[in-house]
Parts: structure tokens; sequence; C-alpha cells
């Protein structure tokens, strides 16, 4: 693994960052670096975090194994990786792989769809069974001994967690790994210590679990402190996890505003440096006060025949409740991609009040008054409206594109595109448009536009079992996959994949947000 020494060593330890969409074919440990090192964009140097990294690697490769005896009990239970953290804990990642009797069948049945692509045996009896072979199988060379040094005292839940020190401005990263055996476990880490050639490691066991971290100190001061407090006893961390309301495979939790903190004092360090970035009253640190408020979640969980990933944002700036959507009417018949937006009025609004504060942007809009006739932000709206709904349906190389705005006054939004067209340099007279009351329409061709809005998509069964609470969203994103491996034919390439691929049915995305709370609700769905 190279050597990162990217970044001041006062970075903080943990960023929340999105799920990224796969791993790294080239290093199958890329995740678990993730846990163990989650920084991203200012990242402290490896030399503390070697050791964590090591073991965050080994652990994952051993977590399905460990006790996986226990896999085929009925239910999930006991002791929880929250339950030996302090209450101070800011951020926080587990994966349990001892859910409860739904999870497990349903991991197992979805890999069951995909035996090439997932590589799955007549001996994997469970996903745990088949998880802790292929990343056996991957690990490389190590003078660790998975079998012998770390598979015997491997449980099957872990997590990786961000503790701030006394002044709250930076953190520790630490790693929460449940053990069967506290003899054989000190046994494997001072094994995998003396190996990294680690000069600060610490370790300490609580309750079946070994918390782990790259200092002198502080898993012992994370395990005394959580014996007084607990961040299972943080209500404000079990009430944000509750909310998520379902057995999670992977959960996380973050309190956004004081992991922004971390993140203002990295910024600041690194400004110093660099003679601007991240000083007090900068735009850069505005932009951090704005965008970490309240607290993160996030849940992901499977059944039997689709993924689901729910992010909630809790707590943060309060904000009265957008408009739902209305305008899946105006999507072209047979679509198989939708992407609606209501409230665009308003997120412009608050966009542009953010925006404004950058240097430049001023005399751009300026320039754009002058030179064009442009309006900024009013024309932007005009033509945007309060909802825009984009379809796509038809032949993939070749689709029909249509995009519906709603406005105040459908006319008056074709004059202000027409006039942000020729200011484009583009032909007004060349774009298919079509207005339609308080609706413009503007589309790939005029055959698009004429059929756009004929037909409706909340009746598709597909549509409605992707798409949580369309009734109540803000923003939906619908790919109807079926219909794309359809059109692709049967005889088609799938870029080197196998045809398991098309077992993957349709995602849906869905988000709604009122006061100060968020949810985003993201579904893959598995024929």
């Amino acid at each position: 693994m190279d050597e990162d020494t990217s970044g001041p060593s006062d970075a903080p330890s943990f960023w929340v960052a999105p799920p990224q969409p796969g791993v790294d074919a080239g290093n199958p440990f890329r995740a678990t670096e993730i846990l163990a090192d989650p920084g991203v964009g200012v990242r402290a140097p490896r030399r503390r975090t070697a050791i964590v990294a090591s073991v965050a690697a080994l652990s994952v490769a051993a977590v399905a194994g460990g006790a996986f005896a226990a896999y085929n009990v009925l239910s999930g239970g006991g002791a929880q990786p929250e339950e030996v953290l302090p209450a101070s804990t800011v951020a926080f990642v587990k994966i349990d792989l001892d859910p409860s009797a739904g999870q497990k069948l349903a991991l197992l049945q979805l890999l069951q769809k995909f035996p090439n692509a997932s590589g799955l045996k007549d001996s994997d009896k469970s996903f745990g069974d088949w998880l802790m072979r292929r990343l056996s199988e991957s690990a490389g060379p190590n003078d660790v001994n998975y079998e012998q040094d770390i598979k015997p005292w491997l449980g099957q839940r872990f997590a990786a967690a961000d503790v701030p020190d006394s002044t709250g401005k930076s953190g520790e990263a630490l790693l929460v790994l449940q053990e069967t055996d506290e003899k054989a476990a000190a046994a494997g880490l001072d094994k995998l210590k003396r190996s990294a050639g680690a000069s600060s490691f610490d370790y300490a066991f609580s309750s079946g679990y070994v918390v782990v971290s790259s200092s002198g100190d502080g898993a012992h001061k994370a395990v005394e402190a959580a014996k007084t407090a607990s961040l299972a006893g943080n209500e404000q961390f079990t009430n944000d996890v509750q909310a998520l309301g379902s057995d999670e495979i992977v959960t996380a939790w973050a309190d956004a505003t004081k992991v922004g903190q971390q993140l203002k004092s990295a910024l600041s360090a690194v400004g110093g440096r660099l003679g601007a970035l991240g000083a007090d009253g900068s735009a850069s640190t505005k932009l951090l006060d704005q965008t970490y408020q309240g607290r993160y979640v996030l849940g992901l969980h499977a059944t039997s025949d689709s993924v689901e990933l729910r992010t909630l944002v809790r707590g943060g700036k309060s904000k009265p409740a957008g408009a739902t959507v209305s305008s899946l009417g105006s999507v072209l018949p047979g679509a198989w991609a939708v992407l609606d937006v209501a409230g665009l009025d308003q997120s412009i609004d608050s966009a542009w009040a953010t925006l404004s504060a950058l240097p430049g942007l001023g005399s751009a809009i300026t320039q754009a008054k002058g030179q064009y006739g442009i309006e900024l932000p009013g024309d932007l709206k005009a033509v945007l409206g309060s909802e825009l709904v984009v379809s796509a349906a038809g032949d993939l190389t070749s689709p029909e594109v249509v995009a519906a705005a709603k406005t105040t006054d459908g006319a008056k939004a074709q004059e202000v595109l027409d006039k942000l067209l020729s200011a484009a340099g583009v032909d007004p007279s060349v774009v298919a448009q079509r207005v339609d009351g308080n609706r413009l329409y503007v589309g790939s061709s005029a055959r698009a536009v004429a059929r756009a809005g004929t037909g409706t998509i909340t009746t598709d069964p597909l549509f409605q079992q992707a798409v949580a609470d369309p009734g109540t969203a803000q923003a939906i994103v619908f790919v109807d996959l079926s219909k794309v491996w359809k059109a692709l034919g049967d005889g088609a390439s799938l870029a080197g994949t196998t045809e398991e691929v098309k077992h993957v049915a349709a995602i849906g995305v869905s988000s709604v947000s009122g006061g100060g709370d968020t949810s985003v609700t993201i579904r893959v769905i598995f024929s």
C-alpha cells in the first residue's frame, strides 16, 4: 500500500463522505481503508494509522468467518460496538454481519442471483461464508497468518469511530472489533504490531470487543470513558439511528456540526500555510458552516429482491417544507429514465444567497445583464419554473428526451429560454419547444415534445416498487433498467459483464425535507 503523506498532521481523523459505487479492483481492501482512515481531501499522515488500516483489512477478511457457527441463529443480538465507545464520539460506522434472520436470508438470496459475478460456490451456506472466503482468497502475503492469528478470535461486528480530543478541534480514529477469545486477540494484535513496525499502538478490551487506536493510550481512554457514558447511551445517537426504522447491515452516524468544526480547524491550519484557505470569515468556512449542520445518519439493509440505502439529515438548518412533485404526468410514455425536482425556485433562491458571497460573481452578473440582457437569478427561475421533470424513452443510441418546466407563465418562460439560447449562440428555432398553459416543453425532437404528457409512470409496478413514498417526495429519480436491457437486445455485450447484470431491474431515488430534516432513500430492485 502506498504511503500517503498528504495533508497536515492535525487533519481530522474522520470525514463522512458519500458512499463509493464500488471497490478498487486493484485493491480488495480499499473499503476497509476508508473505515480505518476515512479522511477525504485532508488526511493525516499514514504513519499514525498504518496499524489501524492493517487491522481493518484483516478484520474484514475475518469478520465474516470468526464465529460463523452463530450465523445460522435466527436472530442477531448481543453487545454492539457503540456500547464500548464514549458518548462524546462524533462519527461512527458499523458493519453487522449478524443481523436478524430476515437480513441473513435476504443477503444469501441476493448472492444467488449473481453466482458467476460473485463467485458463489456450493460450499457457501451463508453470506458470511461467501464473504470470508472471497476476502481471504484476495488477501495478499502478510507476516500475520489469517487462519492462525486472526480468524480464531474475530467475531462478526466491527466499527470505526472518531473520538474527539479535549479541544474538539481534532479527533482520533478508533476501530472496534468483536472478539471471542481475549487472549488469542491480544497475541494476534501484538504480532500484527510487530509486523507493521508500529511505534505507537494501543488496544483495550471491553464487553467482548477490542478497541484499537494508533496512539499510545487512545483505546484505553475511550474504553474508560465509555464505562461512564457510552455512545449507546447517547440519546441523540439512539434516536437518530432508530429513525432509520429497520434492521441495518451497515449503520453510520455523525454529529455533522462537530465534524465540521474539525474540518474548519484543519482548513485553518492549511490556510495558514497557503495564505488564505480556511481563514475565519472566508467563503470556504461559511460553506462548511452551512453544509455541516445537525446530524447525518445512514442505513443499508436488504430484502430478497432489493437493497435499500437510506440517509437522513436531522436537526439541520430549519426551512419550510418544500413542494411535492406533481409533474410525473408530463413524462414521455414508456420512459425508462425520469428525473423530477420540485421547489426549484426556492432552491435557486437559497443557493443564490450562498453563491452571492463568492468573489467575482457580482461582476459576472453585471456582464451577463449588459451583454445579453439576462437577469440573474430571475431569468433562471422563470425558465426552470417551480418544478422540472426530465424523461427519456425509446432507442438507447438516439433516445427521445424531453424536459417539462412548471412555470407561472409558459409563454414568458419560452421568451426567456429563447434569450438564453441566443446568448449561447444557438438558434432558438432549431430547438423543439411547446407551451401548454403553464408548462414549457423542450425536447430532442418535435415528435418527442408532442408525445410528452400523454402518459404516466406512476401506475408502473416497477416504479411503485423502486421509488419510496412518491406522494410526499420533493425529488425523484427512476431508471427502469429492464427496458434498458430489452433495448440492448439478447446478443448485446454488456461491457464484459455477465448476463447476470440483467437481474438489476430498476433504481429509484426519492428525497423529502422539511424543518431541519432531510431524508433520501435509494432502492435497487432485482428481478
